[in-house]
């Protein structure tokens, strides 16, 4: 059947209209062309903070079924963009020590902008349509943001994760897609700090020997891993800790006491390391209310003191082991 009938010319020019447009593609065009690898070195500090990385991302969105060249059918033909959507994969971060899975590294948003696209949350389901701006490779940069204090338990070492992008343009009657694996290197380093301390006050009767109350406090290791303590004192003389008033000496001890051993005290010598201690895992021993460690200051009887102040300053030195 003829579409026209005036002359076979009319329609033969409808025919061939036709057939160009049953010629068209049906479908546009998405690729990625590239992305920078997150190679981080995380800055840990020592604040509830968060931190952010940025990854650049370069894409293609386009109406066409291939994107080189100005052939019919082809992106650089029509030079139409297409609008498209991304959406992310999870974090499984493996610590390559013990190669084992943690849970602790936790990412807490990933933000995409493009363009006029800003703020866009990437996550498992695909975002709302986005715009490109034009046919051609755009660039745009994926941020990754990490909340420090969920890190403090995290064991020190490397840790590597693949994150897929999955990106698709939405505007042609079959939609195409493409992917692109984003590989994190995260390294936790080792840290320790000591906090809660405070100043030991105590007062004796004659020469009687004495025992201060348990000065308790917080020494954090990142991961909770072991560490270890010593102690100098200002006035230490012969291996020993002295308090002073002038210059009379007054021999005295320190006593240590972990919070996972609590029926047991070791006698601390200056500039002697006591090993194997527990760290916490926490920065501030869960706001001080889980301290693991505690120490005692005894002072021998039999001592002549004259009335007096006695005082020594103790630097107390934590390394992680």
């Amino acid at each position: 059947m003829y579409l026209c009938t005036k002359s076979a010319t009319t329609n033969l020019c409808y025919l061939m209209f036709l057939l160009l447009s049953l010629s068209l593609p049906s479908q546009g065009a998405f690729r990625f062309l590239g992305s920078n690898a997150a190679n981080i070195e995380i800055p840990l500090d020592w604040e509830d903070s968060q931190f952010e990385v940025p990854v650049n991302v370069t894409l293609q969105s386009c109406f066409g079924d291939r994107f080189d060249g100005t052939f019919f059918r082809g992106c650089d033909f029509f030079q139409f963009e297409q609008t498209y959507n991304l959406r992310g994969s999870d974090f499984t971060f493996l610590h390559q020590e013990t190669n084992q899975i943690t849970e602790d590294i936790v990412i807490g948003q990933v933000k995409y902008k493009q363009g006029s696209n800003d703020e866009i949350n990437v996550n498992n389901d695909f975002s709302a349509g986005l715009t490109p701006g034009q046919y051609q490779a755009v660039d745009g940069t994926l941020t990754f943001t990490i909340f420090n204090n969920a890190l403090e338990s995290t064991l020190p070492g490397l840790y590597i994760s693949n994150y897929s992008l999955f990106g698709q343009e939405t505007s042609g009657f079959i939609s195409a897609s493409d992917d692109v694996d984003l590989l994190f290197k995260i390294r936790i380093p080792d840290r320790v700090r000591i906090s809660g301390l405070k100043d030991i006050e105590m007062t004796a009767e004659g020469n009687q020997a004495i025992t201060s109350e348990p000065m308790s406090f917080c020494v954090f290791s990142q991961g909770g891993t072991d560490f270890k303590l010593k102690a100098t004192g200002k006035n230490d003389a012969n291996q020993q800790f002295y308090l002073s008033q002038g210059g009379t000496p007054v021999n005295y001890k320190i006593m240590l006491q972990p919070a996972l051993q609590p029926g047991i005290k070791q006698s601390l010598s200056p500039g002697v390391f006591i090993e194997d201690l527990a760290g916490s895992d926490s920065q501030d021993c869960y706001r001080y209310t889980a301290n693991n460690v505690q120490i005692f200051i005894d002072i021998p009887g039999n001592q002549t003191l004259a009335t007096g102040v006695y005082s020594d300053t103790v630097t107390l030195t934590v390394i992680p082991e």
